[in-house]
């Protein structure tokens, strides 16, 4: 199945998005995303993005994607419990451990690899699925 998904970085960003046509969209969270410039989402703009997301029958996903130092761990997995509360349709994340850490934390949540996981082979998108990951986006530069 094909899905057109655009980011967003704000919630007026969200809604052209959907405005325009895309299936889903992906946003940062204050915290634990690597799309700094991009603008981000607090706990109250992620819950009214997916909630006119799901009126809509669109799905948002979450960027999940730093790479996390171990005392950081704890907290991010907070917000990842957040946002399944919240109803996400996915993470986007890009560590291995973090995506092994979602995965046996919120399984019911599907997991995609972010493009800053830098993927190229098959062998790593294997990998990622034995990690949990249900979607790998590619690196960039393929």
């Amino acid at each position: 199945m094909t899905e057109l998904l655009a980011p967003a970085g704000t919630l007026d960003n969200l809604h052209w998005a959907v405005a325009y046509g895309a299936d889903a969209v992906y946003f940062g969270m204050t915290d634990f995303s690597l799309r700094s410039y991009a603008g981000n989402f607090s706990a109250q703009d992620a819950e009214a993005g997916l909630r006119y997301l799901h009126a809509r029958g669109k799905r948002g996903y979450a960027t999940l994607n730093i790479y996390p130092f171990s005392d950081e761990y704890d907290a991010l997995l907070q917000t990842a419990g957040l946002l399944a509360e919240l109803g996400v349709d996915g993470f986007i994340a890009a560590d291995p451990g973090v995506i092994s850490a979602l995965h046996a934390a919120y399984p019911q949540v599907p997991i995609h690899v972010s493009t800053q996981a830098n993927t190229v082979s098959a062998q790593a998108a294997q990998v990622y699925r034995t990690l949990g990951a249900s979607r790998v986006n590619l690196a960039r530069e393929l």
